[in-house]
């Protein structure tokens, strides 16, 4: 890869918490942890990507 290939970016950030992310990417923001645990998958599908739990309240989609 080239110099100024971005080769990850996130693409989404789940939540439970909207306090603890701030924008610069699509936030979605949902009721409780068992939903962004099943949601997280069909963003991984839809958006090409893996997602990754930061903490019990927050999952970002990540390209890598």
């Amino acid at each position: 890869m080239g110099k100024n290939t971005i080769e990850k970016k996130v693409l989404a950030v789940l939540t439970t918490n909207p306090a603890k992310v701030a924008g610069g990417v699509p936030i979605f923001i949902f009721n409780t942890e068992d939903e962004v645990q099943q949601r997280v998958r069909m963003f991984e599908s839809i958006l090409g990507g893996m997602g990754h739990q930061i903490d019990p309240e927050v999952y970002v989609v990540i390209r890598h």
